[in-house]
């Protein structure tokens, strides 16, 4: 029999899965507080799932097929931007059409609303892409066991960001995605959220035996996440859905190319 805070355990992931996921739900999940906290808190368990399915992939595609490491890591960069729908991307051209606008605050906002796409937009995820592929490509060359545990950790850390973000962040604006899911944060859900985080963070770094690289991206995400809030009160007076994507998909690939430089500086 199912208790009522299995329930609602159980609804905060599907609300999860159904806002920021491909994954097909369509049962109609109540917007209750307990709900939203719920799903706040099991987002860095949805960046673990993806992170295993990539994880299957890379194995069966590094091991059981002759595919060429080219192949390989684009297969590895679409999927990733593919199983959030493109969500998170979005919020990324959104954030850039509106910074590269070179306008006051309140007109950036009114750019990100705008659901056109502006050339500023197509540069930046081009490049933003292109750096990505660039250093999964080369991790995968030289050193696949890092690739491994990156495919693992960097979903559950970029997500782990989103949630910090969103729940001690400033709102831009009162409305929107990111204000809706404020409303039902408590207190205690940053520390929750964070415990949440390490654990599987640390059980990933246990189990690949990868627990300095572990250190090196939390330390790497809490870095990035500082420095990208900071930019986001500057720029559009707080945090808003399309910074938050902007953080998930920016993250990612500061993470990768972390990973990159330690390939390169550290380890060679």
């Amino acid at each position: 029999m199912e208790t009522p805070l299995l329930k609602e355990m159980k609804s905060g992931l599907l609300l999860c899965i159904q806002f920021f996921t491909i994954i097909p739900y369509k049962k109609e999940i109540p917007w209750e507080k307990k709900t939203i906290q719920w799903c706040l808190l099991t987002f860095p368990l949805i960046g673990l799932i993806i992170g295993v399915i990539g994880w299957i992939q890379l194995w069966s595609l590094t091991t059981i097929t002759p595919l060429s490491s080219l192949f390989v890591s684009f297969w590895i960069l679409f999927y990733f931007v593919a199983i959030s729908g493109g969500l998170h991307l979005d919020g990324w051209m959104d954030c850039s059409d509106a910074y590269f606008s070179y306008r006051d605050q309140d007109k950036r906002l009114e750019i990100m609303e705008d659901p056109r796409v502006g050339s500023f937009a197509v540069f930046s995820v081009l490049f933003l892409l292109g750096f990505r592929f660039l250093f999964i490509y080369e991790l995968i060359q030289l050193n696949r066991a890092l690739t491994f545990s990156a495919v693992l950790l960097i979903p559950v850390l970029s997500r782990g960001m989103v949630v910090f973000m969103l729940i001690k962040g400033k709102l831009a604006k009162d409305t929107g995605l990111a204000a809706a899911f404020q409303k039902g944060v408590s207190s205690h859900l940053f520390k929750v959220s964070a415990l949440i985080t390490l654990v599987i963070a640390a059980s990933i770094g246990f189990f690949l035996h990868q627990i300095g690289v572990t250190i090196l991206l939390l330390v790497a995400s809490i870095l990035f996440l500082i420095g990208f809030y900071s930019f986001c009160k500057k720029q559009f007076g707080g945090m808003n859905g399309d910074t938050l994507g902007a953080l998930l998909e920016g993250g990612e690939t500061f993470l990768w190319f972390v990973l990159w430089l330690l390939l390169y500086f550290v380890t060679a």
